[in-house]
């Protein structure tokens, strides 16, 4: 169909291109990334930060995941605190989080390239420990019968702890608080590539931020 171009359809459109330069840079094939200096087309109504948590609603909410036990809280922390998405959490396996002189790091595989680590905060620690006599064998969440959590038992717990945290929080999940936290990675001075990076996302969606 003839017609203009609109900016939503041209960033998608440069996506894989973007996608595909970081690869080729983290892989030494290219010296840099050129989408990186590259001006993105500007989207007025942006779909990644139309629903980001304030700070009163995020505090609301961890005091809701408290109150629904240590491995909620470790959840739903993840996901504000270090950007973890759903799937991540719930293919967590136990094997992937280590110990180094009692500070925790994250191991996410990726394939054809190096592994992710993620270095879980200091303020973090505790809730780890607390958490750890409850993790599985195979998976790190599981359900009362040792079974791997599924997304959709998890979102099922997560709509009922939003519920609790009052005050509107119902309308938030677990995306929600990732994109919170990459919203703060980047407005505390953090670079788009090192995000990027951190969270296996392209530069070009971290630039929504």
């Amino acid at each position: 169909r003839a017609g203009e171009l609109s900016i939503k359809t041209l960033r998608t459109m440069l996506y894989p291109f973007d996608t595909f330069a970081s690869f080729l840079h983290q892989n030494g094939v290219i010296d840099e990334n050129p989408f990186l200096k590259t001006k993105k087309p500007i989207v007025d109504d942006v779909p990644y930060t139309t629903r980001i948590p304030d700070a009163e609603d995020c505090d609301n909410i961890l005091c809701a995941a408290s109150r629904a036990g240590d491995d909620m809280f470790l959840i739903f922390a993840l996901a504000l605190r270090m950007g973890l998405s759903v799937s991540e959490i719930c293919d967590l396996r136990t094997s992937q989080v280590a110990d180094y002189d009692g500070k925790y790091v994250l191991r996410f595989p990726v394939p054809g390239n190096e592994d992710r680590y993620c270095v879980v905060p200091d303020d973090m620690t505790n809730a780890v420990i607390r958490y750890l006599p409850m993790a599985g064998n195979e998976y790190f969440f599981v359900n009362r019968s040792q079974k791997k959590l599924t997304i959709h038992a998890l979102e099922k717990r997560v709509r009922k702890i939003m519920a609790a945290a009052g005050d509107g929080c119902d309308k938030y999940s677990l995306k929600d608080l990732r994109n919170r936290a990459i919203y703060q990675m980047i407005h505390d001075g953090a670079k788009v590539e090192e995000v990027s990076r951190y969270l296996g996302l392209s530069s070009m969606r971290i630039g929504t931020y």
